[in-house]
């Protein structure tokens, strides 16, 4: 009750007056023994219906083995201060990508100052710092990631089709999903051959909403286990996330969830060399979207050796 534990916008505390003994649980006695899932009957009989919507949340990822302390601002968890500020009018005239993430930031950060002013002038309510700074970068990413998925279509020049791999090769395209009803996070992939042949396909799902990049990082680190389980070699895969494909191509220091699922992407690759990570538009992964959207359908892992119904339709059409 006492830590900022959550992944809430407006504040990652839970909200009291609770139980009098929920003020002595820790976030373990909330998950079922011997495995790292939430006890969906504890927690709602706790907390109640908002509380335990709120808990639930949170996405339980098993690549994270340790708690720690993260800083939200950052991608990869890590506090920083920049050396002095750079002139608004340099900023804005800026071509380099940096500076002009640099000034969105700045501009948010204003915009979320000044409301918190006239909350206190004409509303006489005051949020605290941290209250105030997360709800700025929440508001930044939005607008960053709205900004990313424009750029992706008018600074690549890839193909907007489904495109083979060579003879010797297969190719597998991944995609997450959310569904905001059943509150998970949802992945699937599906493997192809130099013909556009079904080799195999999987899905997954988790309690929790991971963040964008998270969830499309959680479906790439997947589809590689899965390929390397079925002893799988020289195998593409493909990814609409420019962010994921990008970060997983330097080395990184830090320690929030997102860096903790790219390294292990990167320990994958480095020990199976015949796997490569490209990056596509999302017209050509409709298989693996549709993988995703449906895969609520069935249990938490599955994995199918033959074509599922719901991918029918967009194989052929990807062929043709």
């Amino acid at each position: 009750m006492y830590d900022p534990w959550l992944r809430e916008k407006g504040s990652c505390f839970l909200n009291g007056p609770q139980v009098q003994s929920t003020y002595e649980l820790f976030v373990k006695d909330l998950l079922l023994p011997n495995i790292k899932q939430w006890n969906v009957g504890k927690i709602n009989q706790i907390f109640g219906t908002e509380g335990a919507a709120i808990i639930l949340r949170v996405p339980l990822i098993d690549d994270v083995r340790e708690d720690r302390l993260i800083w939200q601002g950052e991608q990869n968890g890590e506090y920083s201060v920049k050396s002095g500020y750079k002139l608004w009018k340099g900023i804005q005239s800026s071509n380099r990508r940096e500076d002009r993430r640099d000034a969105g930031r700045f501009a948010v950060l204003l915009e979320t100052l000044w409301r918190s002013r006239n909350n206190v002038v004409w509303e006489d309510t005051r949020d605290d710092a941290l209250k105030i700074g997360l709800q700025a970068y929440h508001n930044w990413y939005d607008w960053f990631l709205a900004r990313e998925d424009h750029n992706l279509v008018v600074v690549n020049n890839l193909s907007a089709c489904w495109i083979p791999p060579s003879g010797n090769q297969l190719k597998c395209n991944v995609d997450a999903s959310f569904n905001n009803v059943c509150g998970t996070t949802n992945r699937g992939w599906c493997f192809r051959d130099h013909l556009g042949r079904f080799i195999s396909a999987g899905v997954s799902w988790d309690v929790g909403l991971l963040s964008f990049i998270e969830a499309e990082a959680t479906a790439l680190k997947e589809a590689i286990q899965n390929a390397i389980s079925l002893l799988l070699s020289h195998v593409i895969f493909e990814s609409d996330c420019q962010y994921v494909t990008k970060t997983i191509h330097v080395p990184h220091v830090g320690n929030s969830e997102f860096i903790v699922i790219i390294k292990t992407i990167q320990n994958m690759l480095l020990m199976f060399s015949n796997f490569e990570v490209k990056l596509i538009k999302r017209q050509a992964t409709s298989v693996a979207h549709t993988l995703a959207k449906a895969a609520n359908s069935w249990s938490r892992h599955s994995f199918f050796n033959n074509v599922p119904p719901y991918i029918e339709f967009s194989l052929s059409n990807d062929i043709n």
